[in-house]
């Protein structure tokens, strides 16, 4: 797909989502499909899940094949590690879409992969994934079944976002977009999409989904998070290009202490994902890197390897 036509760049401006049916053929999808069961089937230790249900957060390894063969779990950003899965959140379709609609270079920044719906009352990407320059964010969901259940508040994006202090005040703060959006004129709507459809979502529109009626059956669906390029420049991230765009490597989702009691520490792997440690230890901070996880790391949820 070269670009987007001028009425569809509208519709995005307008609406805050643009919905792509048939974007990618049923034989990618499959393909996909096939690849992400063979992850979860070698089950490696620094790919973090949660189980939709309750929000358990655990790594794969922790996890019994008996376990992964139910639908209800969360992964993260297999996307790092999979070229295939990568591939899917960047290519030479998707990437000049995402192109014209941010108005800078895409940079693939966080994924996951959920087998199954949940309650997700609709909030915009930007308040759990803020980007540095308001705007300089898109999601795209990709569904890799039927999905039905979404939800979504056209026009909620030209709101202006109310500042959230804490948790504990979400629940408050949500009331208040709702308020805000209903003033507006703005109205929730539902959405299904079918296998292969594509739908992208602006930073600070109100997204979420509807519970599965039947919690034995599945909604497939990738979602993938995109920075801009002059953001990223503007750090010290380490860029890596892919199909006109690019992608990096983000931190592990933080972990529970109480999964990280039980993975072992590996000091150079250590240093090696947790690059601000490697320079903590070679300034003198610390005498090696498992003194810093003992000190700091483990509290604060880092994967010990």
């Amino acid at each position: 797909m070269a670009s987007l036509s001028p009425a569809e760049q509208a519709r995005f401006k307008r609406d805050g989502y643009l919905h792509l049916p048939g974007f990618y053929p049923a034989a990618m999808i499959d393909h996909i499909l096939t690849i992400t069961e063979r992850v979860k089937a070698a089950r490696p230790p620094d790919v973090v899940v949660d189980e939709v249900a309750t929000g358990a957060r655990a790594v794969l390894a922790l996890l019994a094949p008996e376990q992964l063969a139910e639908p209800g779990w969360k992964l993260y950003d297999l996307h790092v590690n999979t070229p295939e899965i990568r591939y899917l959140g960047l290519n030479e379709m998707v990437e000049p879409t995402l192109a014209t609609l941010l108005g800078h270079v895409p940079v693939l920044c966080h994924s996951h992969y959920q087998d199954q719906a949940a309650l997700q009352p609709p909030l915009p990407s930007a308040l759990t994934l803020p980007p540095r320059t308001p705007s300089h964010l898109v999601s795209v969901l990709t569904a890799m079944e039927e999905a039905g259940g979404l939800e979504l508040v056209p026009g909620s994006h030209t709101l202006k976002m109310l500042p959230l202090n804490g948790p504990d005040e979400l629940d408050d703060w949500r009331t208040d977009m709702y308020e805000a959006a209903r003033t507006a004129g703005h109205k929730k709507i539902r959405l299904s999409l079918a296998k292969g459809d594509v739908l992208i979502l602006h930073a600070q529109l109100l997204h979420g989904s509807a519970a599965a009626p039947d919690m034995a059956a599945t909604r497939k669906t990738y979602m993938f998070h995109y920075f801009t390029e002059p953001d990223l420049r503007a750090t010290t991230t380490r860029l890596i290009p892919q199909a006109g765009g690019f992608w990096y490597k983000p931190q592990p989702r933080p972990l529970p202490l109480d999964v990280l009691d039980v993975l072992p520490f590996v000091e150079q792997a250590y240093l090696i994902r947790h690059p601000d440690v490697a320079q903590a230890v070679k300034d003198g901070h610390f005498a090696t890197g498992q003194a810093h996880y003992e000190a700091f790391g483990k509290q604060e949820g880092r994967m010990p390897f």
